[in-house]
């Protein structure tokens, strides 16, 4: 688990996240204003993914006011159906897909947390910060990144031990060590949509998982 840490003023809040080819498309660039919180995509294979958010101050327990301001889209900046609850202290909030909805397996999302967000003595987020996340069918493809210049596009993928080789838009990237691997591709833009494949031993696909380029 990894912290991310941002600041009230002189406070400070942390979120803890519980954490063949194909042609490119193009997918929405991030909401204007939003930090990302780390290089690349975190990965999930539930699709009721709940994501807790632990803060070091109390914040509002108005629901409706931490919806306005922390939000899931989809890669396109739709609204994504969630709700929120508080704890009782106000120290966490956790979002989740609504009632009678889940995230698409394949699929892209952002978490959204804005700088207007504050806690209950009124101070505001120094930053605003956005977490992509995608939705993979078994837990095999664990987070994908990539590393773009005007030549080419070097991608690099963490898998899970029972992956064997990995392909991107269908070429056969190199194995690095400790299930990691990595490949660079041309004729790519920022935007552009990429596939991954991983497979086992004997060659089966184990999962296609989506990409946008960043």
């Amino acid at each position: 688990m990894k912290d991310i840490k941002l600041r009230w003023g002189i406070g400070l809040l942390i979120i803890a996240i519980m954490l063949g080819y194909t042609c490119p498309v193009q997918a929405a660039s991030m909401l204007s204003g939003y930090e990302a919180w780390q290089t690349g995509i975190k990965a999930t294979d539930d699709v009721l993914k709940p994501w807790k958010i632990n803060f070091s101050q109390a914040v509002t327990d108005n629901v409706g006011t931490i919806k306005s301001y922390v939000f899931i889209t989809d890669n396109n900046n739709n609204l994504f159906g969630t709700d929120i609850s508080v704890s009782t202290d106000g120290k966490s909030a956790t979002i989740y897909p609504q009632a009678s909805t889940s995230y698409q397996t394949g699929a892209e999302y952002r978490l959204y947390i804005g700088d207007e967000l504050s806690s209950q003595s009124g101070e505001k987020l120094s930053r605003a910060i956005v977490m992509p996340f995608s939705v993979s069918t078994s837990g095999h493809i664990v987070n994908m990144n990539d590393s773009f210049n005007s030549l080419c596009v070097t991608f690099t993928l963490n898998t899970s031990a029972s992956v064997f080789t990995a392909k991107v838009n269908g070429v056969s990237m190199d194995y690095e060590g400790s299930h990691i691997y990595e490949k660079s591709l041309t004729g790519l833009d920022i935007g552009d949509t990429v596939n991954f494949q991983v497979y086992d031993g004997l060659g089966g696909l184990l999962e296609t998982q989506a990409y946008v380029i960043r």
